[in-house]
C-alpha cells in the first residue's frame, strides 16, 4: 500500500512543466487533505488542507484555487515562468509577474527529477558535436549545433542526468530503484535506459551523453574570430589553439555535413 507520500509523489495531476530550461521539466506539486509526513517544501510546493482532494482522492474546485494562488506566488518571488498542468487538456500559464492565462495545449515536459516517473519519460538527445574543456571552465564541454545551413549554436554542455536516486525512500515507500539495484544493492541499470545510453554512474545518479545544458550563443556564417569569441564566453576560458581547431572543424559551415547523434570533435 502507497504511503500517503508517495500516493501524493505519483499524482499525475496537477503537475509543474518549467519552460525556462532547455528542456521542459516535470516537477512535483504535493496535494494533501492531511500534513504528509517526509513531505519537503523546500524542495516541491506542498500544499495541505481539508477539502483539497475529493472523495477519489484528486484535485477539488478548492484544491485548485489554492494550488493556483501559490504557484503564483512562487513565480512571482522567483521571477521564472510556471505552467500548472491540470490536466492532458488543462492548463494555467503562469508568468514571472504573477498573471495567469487558461490553456488547453499544455507543454509537453521531457525532463524530471521525480523518480517515480523517470520510466515513463523517454529522453531524446539533440544532435551536436560534443568538445571537452580543460578542468577550471564552467562546464566540463562546449556543444556545437548546426541550426541550419547558416547558423551554428555553441552552449555549455554536461553529461545529462538520466535519474537521480540520492534521495532515498521514506518508511514504508515503494523503492523506485529497487528494480535498478545490483545483489550488493548498487545501481546498476541497463545499457540503454530512458531512451538514452547510459555512460556512468555516481553513486545514486545515473548519467548519459553530454548534451546542451542550457541556451547558447547563436552565430550566422561564423568566422573563426567570432567563433573563438563565442567558444570562449561560453567556456568563461581563453582556450588552447589546438582544442579551438576542433571547435572551428565542427562548426565550420564549408562542410557539407549535418551530424546524426552526438559526436566528439576531433
Amino acid at each position: 500500500m502507497k504511503t500517503p507520500l508517495e500516493t501524493a509523489r505519483t499524482r499525475r495531476y496537477p503537475h509543474l512543466v518549467a519552460t525556462g530550461d532547455r528542456r521542459a521539466s516535470r516537477r512535483i506539486i504535493l496535494v494533501a487533505n492531511a500534513p504528509i509526513r517526509n513531505a519537503e517544501p523546500d524542495h516541491e510546493p506542498v500544499f495541505v488542507g481539508v477539502g483539497m482532494l475529493d472523495r477519489r482522492g484528486e484535485l477539488s474546485p478548492l484544491g485548485r484555487d489554492v494550488v493556483l494562488a501559490g504557484i503564483v506566488d512562487l513565480a512571482k518571488r522567483t521571477r521564472l515562468d510556471r505552467c500548472v498542468v491540470w490536466a492532458a487538456d488543462d492548463c494555467s500559464w503562469v508568468t514571472a509577474d504573477g498573471r495567469v492565462r487558461p490553456g488547453r495545449r499544455p507543454p509537453v515536459a521531457v525532463d524530471t527529477l521525480d523518480p517515480y516517473f523517470y520510466e515513463h519519460m523517454p529522453l531524446e538527445a539533440e544532435d551536436c558535436w560534443t568538445v571537452a574543456l580543460p578542468e577550471g571552465c564552467d562546464s566540463t564541454h562546449l556543444c556545437i549545433r548546426q541550426v541550419d545551413a547558416t547558423r551554428v549554436e555553441v552552449c555549455p554542455g554536461e553529461p545529462i542526468v538520466l535519474g537521480d536516486f540520492s534521495d532515498r525512500i521514506q518508511d514504508g515507500e515503494r523503492d523506485p530503484a529497487a528494480h535498478l539495484l545490483d545483489a550488493e544493492g548498487r545501481l546498476a541499470p541497463p545499457p540503454i535506459w530512458r531512451g538514452l545510453p547510459v555512460t556512468s554512474v555516481d553513486d545514486w545518479e545515473i548519467l548519459g551523453p553530454v548534451q546542451p545544458a542550457e541556451d547558447g550563443i547563436i552565430l550566422r556564417d561564423p568566422t573563426p574570430a567570432s567563433l573563438r569569441k563565442a567558444c570562449e564566453a561560453v567556456a568563461q576560458a581563453r582556450l588552447p589553439d589546438e582544442l579551438f581547431d576542433r571547435c572551428w572543424r565542427a562548426a565550420r559551415p564549408e562542410l557539407a555535413f549535418t551530424p546524426v547523434g552526438i559526436l566528439e570533435a576531433a
